[in-house]
């Protein structure tokens, strides 16, 4: 007998596959990034939330989204990290973590 019980191997194979669907999603990330990057000109843009670095994929320019016709017909919102979702995710950031508790964003 090893000492291990039957929950040890259930948390053991449990991360094992948590690990393989991470490593399937990283995959996948790297691949939309890639195309990202290939499709637009990109520039990175770093933004520190409560003492922790992040890093943005964005063009570097909008006038390939814009029509210069009609500046406000299908605006590349996607394109611009808004100010007011920085002051969400800085709030997010500071609340306890509560597993059970859902939050909707609606922007």
């Amino acid at each position: 007998m090893t000492g291990i019980d039957i929950n040890t191997i259930s948390l053991i194979a449990g991360k094992k596959s948590q690990l393989k669907e991470y490593a399937y999603l990283m995959l996948i990330l790297k691949t939309e990034l890639t195309s990202f990057k290939k499709r637009y000109q990109t520039d990175t843009t770093r933004i520190t939330i409560k003492d922790r670095d992040f890093s943005f994929f964005v063009p570097e320019s909008l006038d390939s989204f814009i029509d210069q016709e009609d500046l406000f017909h299908n605006f590349p919102l996607w394109t611009k990290i808004w100010e007011s979702s920085l002051i969400l995710a800085d709030f997010l950031a500071g609340l306890e973590v509560e597993p059970e508790k859902n939050i909707l964003e609606i922007g």
